[in-house]
């Protein structure tokens, strides 16, 4: 994958794109969403600009556990 193709859970598709079916991928593996850090396997893959994913910002890491 390209460093502007990143990982979608179900959950963030949604939230973002409402009704609109996601095109998936047919080989899934287990990967971190990169908007929400959490672990998916939806296959989703949305193309964005690096700066504007959470999980690449580090946005995750900076956070107090819970």
């Amino acid at each position: 994958m390209s460093g502007w193709t990143h990982a979608m859970c179900d959950e963030c598709w949604w939230e973002q794109h409402g009704f609109e079916e996601p095109c998936v991928l047919i080989k899934r593996q287990a990967e971190l969403c990169g908007w929400c850090g959490k672990l998916t396997r939806s296959g989703i893959y949305v193309r964005a600009d690096p700066k504007d994913v959470p999980l690449l910002r580090g946005d995750f890491f900076d956070a107090e556990p819970p």
